[in-house]
């Protein structure tokens, strides 16, 4: 396929891509929106329930003892 071409159908699917995700988001946005905040919980959820346990086991008796 000449380069030429090819830029100009790449150029084409990028244009429609943009025209689409405007379309999407004039009618989705609330929707996004609220998705988008429920992500982030569960995330912030997971990574809570996640924490690194510290292992007790290993340290020395004495270690704050003087």
């Amino acid at each position: 396929m000449e380069k030429n071409r090819e830029v100009n159908i790449a150029f084409r699917i990028w244009n429609q891509l943009n025209q689409l995700e405007s379309i999407l988001w004039d009618r989705y946005r609330d929707e996004f929106l609220n998705l988008t905040i429920e992500q982030d919980d569960a995330n912030i959820s997971q990574d809570d329930s996640q924490d690194v346990k510290i292992d007790n086991s290993k340290a020395p008796n004495n270690l704050f003892c003087r």
